[in-house]
């Protein structure tokens, strides 16, 4: 037996788009390797039994797990992930593969959602904790706001559900959830009477009197008492009076099947033909926008020989990796490839995809052909491992080459079978490039740019060196100079669309309403900003951009990274403040690949001046990430030592990065690199009158080059190496030095004959190097 209020209302929200919010009554029809998962007290009884504590039964569910915790906390750890995660489960929970589900909130710790719907070729569960918000139209958000059994970096939540808590801890992360269940429909199953306190928080109304969104609330048949039906009612719920078995069965039977995952329509053929592209001027891309695909179809755009290079790899099977310091045209060379490769199978371009995108990927195309192109592979490299795996698929990747240094050590699991260094370019590609750039924004003569060591310049110098005009990043800055005391507002917008662009995220209509909540409350506001200013910000429509929302973003990279470069510091530091007290990172799109940029000590250096202040900004963000349980500290403390360690701050800096190091379990060989750099720069300006101050130092160049041998991120250690070498180098008798200077040489030479040869820098730190060693023989 079933009934549901208004019926037609909740099937058509199943179908079209509806919230799931689940409590532990959901999954009682799934099974660990221990037995069925346990609901209401059973969990506490096993608990007493597993931990002999306890025996008359005394105390509830969060005072019990704080009891035992405190006497064997790995073991309730281990005895919980074993518990509660799903080994089988009841077929009619497939049907959650026909819901058209907008996002899942649960208080379960189990991983009943990514066992259903993990083989899914139609979507992928992004978790909101550990990724942040989904930014792709196949995710499928889920909020465990419990923790989870495959998160080991969360802590597991005992006891109702504290939104009120919340709410003063992170408030935006509470206006999230509730925009959330305003927006779309939502059903809450596996609930019971005890959790009243909670359903009544989430449904009341809020100060600006909204309404919340429409609901239906699960009622097990028995426990349908009168005065509960009112009370649910009262909180605006419209009841389903269902055991969870009959409520999955009355949706199988009243929904289609989803249609299946269509190539044209998901990832697969996502690249447009000549006449599927909107044309813009040819201009906008020689004055720094980022290529467009009618600049890709234009013949006047040079195709440089690198481009051969990378056909020949694709007409081979060659799985194909691109590197290339910023500016050095990775994008662009993607783009035409998948324009014009010829390839009898469907490109797919794709912009640092997480690993479930990958895998969303992989078990769509399985054993067809298709051309993947992967930009910013560097974000999560677990996706291109997995990529580069499937049997009939040719890939090509780029990133830049640091990037991808710092991930060398998992590029070795992926088949790839080429590399091609894009950074150089032959002189007749250059000259080429030159005669491309239109005539308009062209000097009259042309002019070779000034490189370092007489390097050969990449295509983006070749091309500001040569430009009539200012480029868009140089416009950008005068622009935000010139309107921020007047429409300040309007210059945080341009300045927080670079800083998310430098993260490698979009600027979502989300997080534009979180940062300007208290000037701005309406979405079209926002957007009368963004026409304000104009060609300056364009709007985004690639793969990170979910279909229910707007995205914008800076012209390019290199744009968002010269502007963020030259605003004012004033200017940057009330966006950075801002951001960190109004933004949840909940909301950010692909957060875990945000947060290795968005800390950055050197954007945080440009805008605090005064190092106390800095440093407070820094404890503040960690502080709200402690809060929300978001992932891994250890990358706001790097980034705060070596903030410190810029304005020398030394002592404080070890002190962090020594903190950092410490909290880890296995040796992270970032975190080593930095904390032996940060002992060195502490150390040497010491150690040419303080022995201990010199033993120091030799101690963390022996830290380095014990980092180099033990880790497969050559690259990253040996520049440190070097460029700590030929600081002592000043400090100190050359006698003391010459065999450090010797060594550094080596690992660069190992470096550059490795597989890391495609970095660029290497090349001419050897250099430095080799003629400072000339000067002290």
């Amino acid at each position: 037996m079933i009934e549901v209020e208004n019926a037609a209302s909740f099937l058509q929200a199943a179908r079209t788009g509806i919230n799931i919010f689940t409590g532990a009554g959901w999954s009682a029809m799934a099974e660990s390797a221990i037995g069925p998962l346990p609901v209401g007290d059973v969990l506490s009884n096993e608990l007493r039994a597993e931990f002999g504590v306890d025996p008359n039964g005394s105390l509830d569910l969060p005072q019990l797990s704080t009891v035992i915790a405190a006497r064997d906390a790995p073991g309730l750890e281990e005895f919980l992930r074993k518990r509660f995660t799903v080994s089988e489960f009841d077929p009619s929970y497939r049907v959650l593969e026909k819901i058209a589900i907008r996002s899942i909130f649960t208080t379960n710790i189990d991983d009943l959602f990514e066992a259903v719907l993990g083989e899914s070729d139609v979507h992928f569960l992004n978790d909101v904790y550990s990724r942040g918000a989904a930014a792709s139209g196949s995710a499928i958000d889920i909020v465990k706001l419990h923790g989870s059994v495959r998160d080991p970096n969360r802590p597991y939540i005992f006891g109702p559900l504290d939104l009120a808590a919340a709410a003063t801890a992170d408030p935006d992360r509470w206006m999230l959830l509730r925009q959330r269940l305003r927006d779309s429909p939502t059903l809450f199953a596996g609930y019971s009477l005890r959790d009243a306190g909670t359903l009544q928080v989430l449904r009341s109304g809020t100060a600006g009197n909204e309404l919340p969104g429409s609901a239906w609330i699960q009622v097990r048949p028995g426990s349908d008492d009168p005065a509960m039906i009112e009370y649910f009612r009262a909180l605006g719920f419209q009841i389903i009076v269902a055991d969870t078995e009959h409520l999955l069965r009355y949706i199988d039977e009243n929904i289609a099947a989803a249609p299946s995952a269509d190539a044209a329509d998901q990832h697969l053929g996502n690249v447009p033909n000549s006449t599927q592209t909107a044309s813009r001027p040819l201009e906008d891309f020689y004055l720094g926008a980022a290529p467009s695909w009618s600049d890709v179809y234009s013949t006047q755009v040079v195709r440089t020989s690198h481009f051969a290079t990378i056909l020949n790899n694709v007409a081979a099977g060659a799985n194909t990796l691109l590197s290339g310091i910023p500016g050095s045209g990775k994008t662009t060379l993607l783009m035409q490839v998948a324009a014009h490769a010829p390839f009898d199978g469907p490109r797919i371009l794709l912009d640092s995809p997480s690993l479930p995108e990958a895998e969303l990927i992989s078990r769509q195309v399985g054993d067809g052909r298709a051309l993947i192109l992967i930009d910013n592979v560097a974000g999560d490299i677990e996706s291109l491992v997995r990529l580069t795996h499937l049997r009939h698929a040719v890939v090509v990747a780029a990133d830049r080459d640091y990037n991808l240094s710092s991930v060398s050590h998992r590029i070795a699991d992926a088949r790839i079978g080429a590399r091609v260094a894009v950074s150089s370019v032959s002189k007749e590609d250059l000259q080429r490039v030159w005669y491309s750039i239109p005539v308009r924004i062209k000097r009259r003569l042309m002019e070779w740019p000034e490189t370092s060591y007489s390097l050969t310049p990449t295509v983006s110098e070749m091309v500001r060196a040569n430009l009539s005009e200012k480029t868009i990043d140089e416009r950008l800055v005068e622009y935000i100079g010139s309107i921020y005391r007047s429409e300040p507002e309007d210059a945080l917008m341009l300045i927080l669309a670079c800083y998310l662009h430098y993260g490698r995220v979009p600027l979502s209509m989300d997080v534009a309403v979180a940062f300007f909540r208290e000037s701005i409350d309406d979405y079209r506001t926002l957007y009368q900003m963004v026409e304000s200013v104009g060609e300056l910000l364009s709007e985004y429509e690639g793969q990170h951009a979910a279909e229910d929302q707007d995205y914008f973003a800076a012209r390019s990279m290199q744009v968002a990274e010269n502007v963020l470069s030259g605003v004012p510091g004033s200017a940057l530091r009330t966006m950075l403040q801002r951001f960190q007290a109004n933004v949840s990172p909940l909301r950010i799109p692909s957060y875990d690949v945000f947060r290795r940029r968005g800390y950055d000590h050197r954007l945080y250096s440009r805008a605090f001046s005064s190092w106390q202040d800095g440093a407070d900004e820094y404890d503040k963000i960690k502080s709200k990430l402690e809060v929300q349980n978001v992932g891994p500290q250890y990358y706001v403390e790097q980034q705060k030592a070596l903030f410190l360690a810029e304005h020398r701050q030394f002592d404080a800096a070890f002190r962090e990065i020594d903190h950092a190091r410490g909290a880890r379990k296995r040796v992270n060989w970032t975190i080593e690199n930095t904390y032996n750099r940060i002992l060195f720069r502490a150390n040497v300006e010491k150690a040419g009158t303080i022995p201990e101050a010199q033993a120091l130092c030799f101690r963390a160049l022996d830290g380095l080059e014990n980092a180099f041998e033990s880790d497969q991120r050559k690259g990253l250690h040996a520049l440190v190496f070097a460029d700590c070498s030929l600081r002592m180098s000043r400090a100190l008798e050359a006698d003391l030095v010459r065999g450090y200077l010797e060594r550094a040489e080596e690992m660069l030479r190992d470096v550059m004959a490795g597989d890391e040869s495609w970095l660029e820098r290497p090349r001419f730190v050897i250099r430095e190097v080799r003629n400072r060693l000339r000067d002290l023989s």
